[in-house]
């Protein structure tokens, strides 16, 4: 079984940064009703340097979506550019410096427990025409930024996703394979996450 919904911007939740130096946008966690989160994805607006909040044993994954990108500097190495559509992981308990390339950028973060799941964290270039991929992870979302997607689920749920709005889906059953056929008129970010078995 899959359940699959639109989450809207107007329905991100702002909170603070854990370090006090900024906002984010939650687009959602899981679970949803933990403080706790085994993930999480938010979107955040960067207008000065600084360093970015701890999450110790989580690991990271952030992509820039608008703005002219930053550098990052993790302790004893260089700065790193990351440009627009650039995706970048790093651990949560690593102290990592942003510097502003030019201006403030927005970026998309995904946050998730290693010892429970693998991430992916990839974009989509622009589809005119229907491009159709599956995928096995328990756990897909699918982020439009700019443009509209046009997303149909195994052939026989089409969902509209809007401007800054996030299509999420979640299987209840395994190991079932998903077929997602994405028409979207720019570029989307797709998230794909797969629980890790007991042990």
């Amino acid at each position: 079984m899959i359940t699959a919904q639109i989450l809207t911007y107007d329905s991100y939740v702002q909170m603070p940064w854990k370090n006090g130096g900024g906002l984010t946008q939650e687009i959602c966690r899981y679970p949803k009703e933990k403080e706790v989160f085994d993930w999480r994805i938010s979107r955040a607006t960067v207008h000065e340097d600084g360093n970015f909040s701890l999450f110790k044993g989580y690991q990271r994954v952030i992509s820039i979506v608008k703005g002219q990108g930053v550098f990052l500097q993790e302790a004893q190495s260089g700065k790193k550019l990351i440009s627009r559509q650039d995706v970048f992981s790093f651990s949560g308990d690593q102290l990592i410096h942003c510097e502003l390339v030019n201006g403030s950028v927005i970026d998309v973060n995904l946050i998730y427990y290693p010892n429970l799941y693998h991430a992916q964290m990839q974009w989509l270039p622009q589809q005119i025409e229907p491009s159709t991929f599956t995928t096995s992870a328990k756990h897909i979302l699918l982020h439009s930024n700019e443009g509209n997607a046009q997303v149909l689920i195994n052939n026989s749920n089409q969902k509209n996703v809007s401007k800054n709005d996030t299509l999420s889906i979640t299987k209840t059953n395994e190991p079932m394979l998903t077929t997602l056929c994405v028409i979207n008129s720019a570029p989307v970010i797709l998230i794909e996450l797969w629980p890790k078995p007991l042990e």
